[in-house]
């Protein structure tokens, strides 16, 4: 443990992403209907709110950095649907801005975009994002305990994303976790570097590495390997470290922990 998430407000910490522009920075997100993003350090200091105005989001649940052209974006995933009564879902994505540390709030207004987008098979509830280094973006299904699904499903958005057009997400793999009596899926995390990614569930994180050059698809058919991790209370946050050098996680509840765990 490093430190707590400081903001109080920061109560339902569902979504947590390194930045890459600020590789010091996390940036993390309440579950629901709370458009702001905040930037924190691994100590939980609250380093700025940003406002994602006008996005129209129901219920956000992961958050990724990732590519878009030549910039940095981060993207925010709408994909929450317990009751499993959504048509429509989507993805909100902004460009890293600069951070001066003030704690201030930073209304991006119409700098972010909305991509709306359908499953292919009807709807889905899903808490897990990653976003590939050729902008493609992978949503994984939840799966509750005890559900009569397999596992968890993974679903894909390939790039360009239209502001004005319901993009398709279509099935791309099974995963082999979680599974029988296994907790559901709560956060996800692709590596920086192209070699696989982290799934986070309520109680264990697993880890689906891939050989350097690998196509990112081939992760999903890997062998997950438990990852050793120190309990925490509904854990909903997971993200690699700058270059993969370690991970973080941290969970829902005010002051929750942050966990840092480092590699060399």
């Amino acid at each position: 443990m490093t430190g707590a998430i400081a903001p109080l407000e920061l109560d339902e910490l569902s979504g947590l992403t390194t930045s890459t522009k600020h590789p010091d920075l996390l940036f993390a997100h309440n579950d629901r209907d709370r458009a702001l993003v905040y930037a924190l350090d691994v100590q939980g200091e609250l380093h700025a709110r940003i406002q994602l105005a006008d996005a129209q989001v129901e219920d956000l649940e992961d958050i990724a950095v990732g590519p878009c052209g030549s910039a940095s974006c981060v993207y925010v995933a709408d994909i929450g649907d317990n009751a499993l009564t959504r048509t429509e879902y989507a993805i909100v994505r902004f460009r890293e801005p600069e951070l001066d540390g003030t704690g201030d709030v930073l209304d991006l207004g119409t700098a972010c975009e909305r991509y709306p987008f359908a499953y292919e098979d009807g709807s889905h509830n899903a808490e897990s994002l990653l976003v590939a280094a050729d902008e493609t973006i992978y949503i994984i299904t939840k799966h509750a305990l005890a559900s009569q699904q397999p596992a968890s499903v993974v679903y894909k958005l390939a790039p360009p994303l239209s502001a004005a057009k319901v993009a398709r997400a279509v099935k791309v793999a099974s995963l082999a976790v979680p599974m029988g009596r296994d907790l559901p899926a709560t956060a996800a995390a692709a590596h920086p570097c192209g070699l696989g990614f982290l799934l986070r569930t309520y109680d264990r994180v697993y880890e689906f590495r891939i050989a350097p050059g690998a196509r990112f698809e081939t992760a999903f058919s890997a062998a997950p390997q438990l990852v050793t991790m120190l309990s925490e209370p509904q854990s909903e946050g997971i993200s690699y470290r700058a270059q993969g050098r370690g991970f973080v996680t941290s969970g829902e509840g005010r002051n929750a922990p942050l966990f840092v765990s480092n590699c060399e």
